[in-house]
């Protein structure tokens, strides 16, 4: 015989990810700094050589520094040429980010 799966019984009430999130401060302001990550790097996007923009995405961001993510590192190599820029378009947008980090993508094993 076998076992029939547990059935997990979710709440009407339950929140969505986004209302859990404001209603926490640390989550909160986690939320906005990775939404503030995205609004950039879409403001910045013009200064990513095109054949690598949809190989880019924003990491963290705090008050000094800036990440992105590179899918590998010819991508990296290759962005790592308009961090002055993008440094630069940051600063412009009222940032007082400082320095920009180039980090590669780890794949997941599975």
């Amino acid at each position: 015989m076998g076992y029939a799966p547990r059935r997990t019984i979710i709440p009407r009430s339950t929140m969505n990810i986004v209302a859990a999130a404001q209603a926490q401060p640390t989550l909160a302001r986690l939320a906005a700094l990775a939404q503030r990550s995205n609004q950039l790097l879409i403001e910045l996007r013009v200064h990513v050589p095109p054949p690598i923009r949809g190989l880019v995405q924003a990491g963290p961001i705090d008050d000094e520094s800036w990440c992105l993510i590179a899918a590998n590192s010819a991508v990296a190599a290759k962005l790592r040429q308009v961090v002055p820029t993008l440094l630069q378009g940051a600063q412009q947008r009222g940032l007082q980010v400082k320095s920009l980090r180039i980090k590669v993508a780890t794949q997941r094993l599975i």
